[in-house]
């Protein structure tokens, strides 16, 4: 783990260069990996721009000798001059996406003006970074699924980038009023990734809150367009998928240890999410990690 100190020491910084992790015809790298608050890497920055986005678990993002709390569906666009590096926390370590690729990829989007200033265009002393809206992370995820199990060509790359700055950028700001989360309800959010939160269900949820039942449902609804016990459940078969891909436990203990009781209902809900079975899900996925 890096000490907070790390961010007052001056250090050597090294260089990462993409042709040092592609192969000959590759035009970008792609890997899903689980990082341990053991191996993470030092301060570093590249002759390529990269993103990350975290799946599972938490840490620190140390940028430009600023630091950032990490945690899922946060989504960082790293610049080739930015100088960082991820520590991840806690036991089960933090699951990330990770993608590179030349810079030069980029001039195809230099046309759109409402890139200008956003993603890799940003002109801000950090990374830009934002936490991906919830009902919008499935289909993120999606999107990197599908670039896992493409060739890495420039049609792929591309393809996927003009695939996210769609569903992440708003086609007219001046037009959408969004409504805030509060800072009680953020907090919950955070505390229910966590598998002794999440398995007590929506009274866990309202409880961490500390709000009342009907207005904990009223306030989620208005904010992200579906009901708590929907949240929940994506974070409950989100889990289970990385268990799935880290470890032999069988998965009717894997459901128990989610919450679900009724085993026929854990596969209910997770073919709802998957579309596939657990059995399914683990073997087509563990070749990615």
């Amino acid at each position: 783990m890096i000490n907070n100190n790390a961010l007052l020491i001056s250090m050597n910084i090294c260089t990462y260069k993409l042709d040092d992790y592609c192969l000959e015809g590759e035009n970008f790298l792609y890997l899903r990996q689980v990082l341990s608050s053991k191996n993470h890497g030092p301060i570093h920055d590249h002759n390529f721009v990269e993103l990350f986005y975290i799946h599972e678990g938490g840490g620190i993002h140390i940028a430009n000798n600023e630091k950032t709390e990490l945690c899922p569906g946060g989504l960082f666009f790293i610049r080739s001059e930015d100088q960082h590096t991820l520590s991840p926390q806690g036991k089960n370590g933090m699951e990330i996406s990770n993608l590179a690729f030349s810079k030069n990829e980029l001039i195809l989007f230099d046309q759109y003006p409402e890139l200008q200033n956003r993603y890799f265009w940003s002109e801000s002393t950090s990374p830009y970074s934002l936490q991906a809206p919830i009902e919008k992370q499935r289909e993120l995820e999606f999107y990197l699924d599908r670039l896992a199990k493409s060739r890495q060509g420039t049609f792929s790359l591309h393809s996927f980038l003009f695939s996210l700055f769609s569903l992440l950028t708003p086609l007219n700001n001046s037009s959408q009023k969004s409504v805030e989360t509060p800072t009680w309800m953020r907090k919950a959010l955070k505390l229910i990734e966590q598998p002794e939160h999440f398995r007590g269900g929506v009274q866990a949820f309202v409880a961490l809150c500390g709000r009342s039942h009907e207005h904990v449902s009223r306030t989620f609804k208005q904010i992200y367009g579906k009901s708590c016990i929907d949240h929940l459940n994506e974070r409950r078969i989100n889990y289970t998928c990385r268990q799935l891909l880290l470890s032999n436990a069988p998965i009717h203990l894997l459901a128990e240890e989610c919450g679900f009781s009724n085993q026929s209902h854990f596969h209910k809900v997770f073919k709802k999410h998957m579309d596939c079975t657990p059995k399914e899900y683990q073997k087509q996925r563990q070749g990615l990690i």
